[in-house]
């Protein structure tokens, strides 16, 4: 039950988070300039047309090389924040 209580509350974190991270987005794509926009579209598409695994990989596993040391959950909650924010900018915007 532990572990499923964990997989939740990483889920619900990352999803909030990335909820207002992807209003953020959106905000900035209809009040931005031209420029901007066409540099979040490109970070958008960049970002949707790259698999979950791979991010969480390259942060988890790519991060120490940089010297950033995540947990698990930590990694997890920030990925999954980090994927779901430009998919909540799509319904946004």
């Amino acid at each position: 039950m532990e572990r499923f209580l964990v997989t939740i509350y990483t889920w619900l974190v990352g999803s909030v988070l990335g909820l207002v991270t992807g209003l953020f987005i959106a905000a900035l794509m209809l009040f931005g300039g031209r420029p901007l926009q066409l540099l979040l579209r490109v970070f958008i598409e960049l970002v949707r047309g790259t698999p979950f695994l791979v991010i969480l990989f390259l942060v988890y596993y790519g991060g120490p090389s940089f010297g950033v040391r995540l947990g698990a959950i930590t990694a997890g909650v920030l990925c999954i924040a980090f994927y779901s924010s430009v998919y909540f900018a799509e319904i946004f915007s």
